[in-house]
């Protein structure tokens, strides 16, 4: 019997949009290319004001898309 591999890490997705409106941003990506094995449940979504300040914010399901709410209008956000 040989034993089933372990799953890896999903790959990243890509980031396609992030369309702002008022007090909101709505995200659209394309899912991860490969799941290597794993199930994909959700994406963690990341917010910050500047690059490498990004803080979680929220689990998006499993899909290809996202709306960030309590946006603030005129602040430009960094997103991962």
């Amino acid at each position: 019997m040989t034993p089933p591999t372990p799953a890896g890490a999903p790959d990243t997705p890509t980031l396609n949009s992030a369309t702002g409106s008022v007090g909101q941003v709505t995200l659209a990506w394309t899912q991860s290319a490969s799941d290597h094995g794993a199930t994909i449940t959700g994406y963690k979504i990341y917010r910050g004001t500047t690059s490498g300040s990004e803080a979680f914010v929220n689990t998006a399901p499993a899909g290809t898309g996202y709306v960030d709410i309590n946006i603030t209008n005129g602040q430009t956000y960094s997103t991962r």
